[in-house]
């Protein structure tokens, strides 16, 4: 089986059609605004808001920072479970807090999924206690032990605050890639990473363009004239027909 390649192969999470936009941090200082929903979870932009640390999320005065690679609402800003030590069925996920100077209160932080409400503990216990800083900012760290990939929230409570910064969890990021195939060659573009490399694949050649093309656990599915996988891993193989 040939699959024709005359136009651009798109493959993100989604079908072609769309269009790829890396985010950008937000600086310290700016509001943080409600993001797009991603999967049915509204994500709190992230960016370097918090002195010393890496992607930290919402407007404070407490910051959690989950070692996402970019900010949200962005492809790569999920807290990434795969490398974490999973334990009685859940995920310990080490979590680093960051207090703004000036706190006049002490936090109480609780998590849980969202929207469900169902609580999520901390290596601490149910609870979270952050105490009140000083004219420095200051920092903490612990485990916070989800059950699995999803939607999740933190809840931030202190005398005038109550503040809930929703986030993602999965176990590996899903980058963005653009597949732009050739004659009997892929191009595939990492569109985060801003690197490309070229794939020779016999299975591509000249003809009319492929219906539709989506990428699926790794994999290329092209639609036209039937279906075929073809795996960017192996790029010696030749398409394979997929069997419904």
């Amino acid at each position: 089986m040939r699959i024709a390649a005359a136009a651009l192969l798109c493959a993100a999470v989604v079908a072609c059609g769309g269009t790829t936009r890396r985010s950008e941090p937000t600086t310290a200082g700016s509001p943080a605004r409600a993001a797009p929903a991603a999967d049915g979870c509204p994500l709190t932009p992230g960016g370097r808001r918090a002195r010393g640390v890496s992607i930290a999320l919402g407007d404070g005065p407490a910051y959690p920072v989950l070692g996402m690679q970019a900010a949200p609402p962005g492809p790569l800003g999920v807290a990434e479970l795969a490398d974490d030590i999973h334990r009685r069925g859940v995920y310990l996920h080490k979590t680093l807090w960051a207090l703004r100077p000036g706190i006049d209160t002490d936090l109480t932080v609780r998590a849980e999924t969202w929207p469900g409400g169902d609580p999520v503990r901390f290596s601490v216990g149910p609870v979270l206690h952050l105490a009140r800083a000083g004219d420095r900012w200051s920092y903490g760290v612990t485990n916070t032990r989800f059950p699995g990939p999803g939607c999740y929230a933190f809840r931030l409570y202190g005398r005038g605050i109550d503040e809930r910064i929703v986030f993602r969890a999965a176990m590996r990021a899903e980058r963005p890639l653009l597949f732009l195939a050739g004659d009997r060659e892929t191009w595939v573009v990492d569109v985060a990473a801003e690197r490309v490399r070229r794939l020779r694949m016999p299975g591509l050649g000249p003809g009319d363009p492929p219906e539709r093309v989506l990428r699926r656990r790794g994999s290329i599915v092209v639609m036209h004239d039937g279906v075929a996988r073809l795996d960017p891993r192996e790029p010696g193989r030749g398409p394979e027909p997929v069997v419904a």
